[in-house]
């Protein structure tokens, strides 16, 4: 009777034995399964994060590579800064010609800074001014033209509208 009690309680104890060891074995494939899961999204976010920092950069390097035609092309403007020096321009390039120039007025309208100019010089010279001021390199164009003639004398008194497109920061 003792080895059978014996048989028993081995046998149960075999039993319960195996019985918690399935459920060890189903507990770890269980967090292994959810330690997995939480794995595969920890890694998709770095991913996200990794292309996200990649895109940033590519961005960075396209914004740097293209300062330098965003500068060229921001110069062809007028800003208010560049006034002053665009009058020097003019001023200087007249004198180069041999004529008298005085700025009159200086007028802004929503999308450029309009220059009424006044000359006086020679005809060969005033014309070539007015192909000066077309060829300005500044996003310009000349929007009026009066030419007169001095009675008695070879002085021609021009006036000009020249019209310069703003750029607005």
């Amino acid at each position: 009777m003792n080895l059978k009690r014996n048989t028993y309680l081995i046998f149960g104890a075999s039993v319960l034995f195996l019985l918690f060891v399935a459920w060890f074995l189903f507990t770890v494939i269980s967090e292994i399964n959810n330690n997995s899961e939480t794995a595969q999204i920890i890694k998709f976010a770095s991913e996200e994060k990794i292309i996200r920092k990649k895109y940033e950069s590519l961005l960075l390097k396209q914004f740097e590579r293209t300062e330098s035609l965003r500068e060229q092309f921001k110069s062809i403007f007028l800003t208010k800064d560049d006034v002053v020096e665009f009058i020097k321009e003019i001023e200087s390039i007249a004198r180069h010609r041999g004529i008298f120039l005085h700025v009159k007025s200086i007028r802004k309208s929503t999308q450029s800074i309009d220059f009424y100019i006044s000359t006086h010089g020679s005809f060969d010279s005033i014309n070539l001014l007015l192909t000066d001021f077309e060829n300005l390199d500044k996003a310009s164009y000349v929007s009026g033209v009066s030419l007169s003639r001095t009675p008695g004398k070879k002085i021609w008194k021009a006036e000009y509208i020249v019209s310069v497109f703003k750029y607005n920061e």
